[in-house]
C-alpha cells in the first residue's frame, strides 16, 4: 500500500540510517516479503507505518548501543537557553547533560583529571570549562593542549602545561591539589555521534556500519509483526490441505540482540565495537 502523501510527515525525526526515505521503505518492503510475506497482508500496510516503524527502530536501537547515529552537539544542561535556540533555529539535533563533579581525586594517583564522556565516539571537543565558585569566582576554559582526548571512547584526560595564562593557573592548581569538592563543576560542549552510520560516504577509507542499518531494518519488521498481535502458531484447513504457520518471537529477538551486544556468553557485538570491551566501559 503506497501513500499518495509524504510518509514522513507524521514525524519530526530525521533519520542518520535511511537519508533516502523512498528508497529505505522499498528495501523494508522487500524484506518483509522475504521474511514475513507468508505472516501479514502487506498489501495493508502503508508506506507510512513502515517509515514510522523504522524510526521507532533506530531510536530504540540508539539508546540500547548508548550512541548517536549522526552527529548531536552536547550541552551543558544548565547552559544559556540562547544557545539552544540556535541549534533550533538551525535544526542542529542536541542533547543536554550534566556537568561532571569536581573531584580533587582525579588528579591524584596519575589519574590526570581522567573522565569518560556520556556519548561517545567524539567528532569534535568544543570546550572543558571549570565553573569555580567562591573565592575564584571565575570560570576557566581549559587550553586546548592540556586536553588528551580517546576520540573513539570519549575518555578525556588533562595535562597541565606551562602555556596558560599564570593566574587562572594558579587557581586552578589551587583546586587541583586541594581537598574540595565542586558540584557539577567541569562543563564540556562536544559534537558526538557515529561517522558515515547511513554508509552514504563511499571511499576505502570510509567507516562503515552495514550490519547497524541491517539490524534496525530487522528491528522495524519485529515491531510491525508485533503490532500485528501474530499468534505462536496457526493452521489453516481448506479443500483438504492444511497449512500451518508459525512465528517465534525469541529466535527473531535473540538474533538481534546478538547483533547488538553479541551472542550469549560472548563480549562482542555492535556495543562493543563502538565502546569498547565491556570491562572497560564506565
Amino acid at each position: 500500500m503506497t501513500d499518495s502523501t509524504d510518509p514522513t510527515s507524521g514525524t519530526t525525526m530525521v533519520s542518520a540510517l535511511f537519508p533516502d526515505a523512498a528508497c529505505a521503505i522499498a528495501d523494508l518492503r522487500a524484506m518483509l516479503s522475504m521474511s514475513a510475506g507468508g505472516l501479514i497482508n502487506l498489501s495493508k500496510v502503508s508506506d507510512t507505518t513502515l517509515w514510522n516503524k523504522l524510526m521507532a527502530a533506530e531510536a530504540e536501537a540508539e539508546r540500547i548501543l548508548k550512541t548517536f547515529f549522526g552527529a548531536v552537539e552536547v550541552l551543558p544542561d544548565n547552559c544559556d537557553p540562547s544557545e539552544i535556540a540556535a541549534f533550533e533555529a538551525a535544526g542542529t539535533r542536541y542533547t543536554l547533560v550534566s556537568a561532571f563533579d569536581y573531584d580533587p581525586d582525579l588528579f591524584r594517583n596519575d589519574a590526570w583529571g581522567y573522565m569518560r564522556l556520556p556519548f561517545a565516539p567524539i567528532q569534535q571537543l568544543h570546550s572543558v570549562k571549570i565553573v569555580f565558585p567562591a573565592p575564584f569566582l571565575q570560570d576557566y576554559t581549559v587550553p586546548e593542549d592540556w586536553i588528551r582526548l580517546d576520540s573513539k571512547y570519549g575518555d578525556l584526560q588533562l595535562v597541565p602545561t606551562t602555556t596558560a595564562p599564570v593566574t587562572p593557573v594558579g587557581a586552578y592548581a589551587v583546586a587541583m591539589w586541594g581537598g574540595t569538592v565542586y558540584p557539577q563543576a567541569v562543563q564540556m560542549r562536544y559534537r558526538c555521534g557515529l561517522t558515515n552510520a547511513s554508509g552514504t560516504v563511499v571511499t576505502s577509507f570510509a567507516q562503515h556500519w552495514n550490519d547497524l542499518v541491517d539490524v534496525v531494518q530487522r528491528m522495524a519488521i519485529m515491531k510491525l509483526l508485533r503490532m500485528a498481535f501474530l499468534p505462536t502458531s496457526a493452521s489453516i484447513s481448506a479443500d483438504g490441505l492444511s497449512q500451518s504457520k508459525s512465528f517465534d518471537y525469541k529466535v527473531w529477538q535473540d538474533g538481534i540482540d546478538e547483533v547488538l551486544k553479541g551472542g550469549k556468553g560472548a563480549n562482542g557485538g555492535l556495543f562493543v565495537q563502538i565502546h569498547g570491551a565491556m570491562g572497560l566501559v564506565g
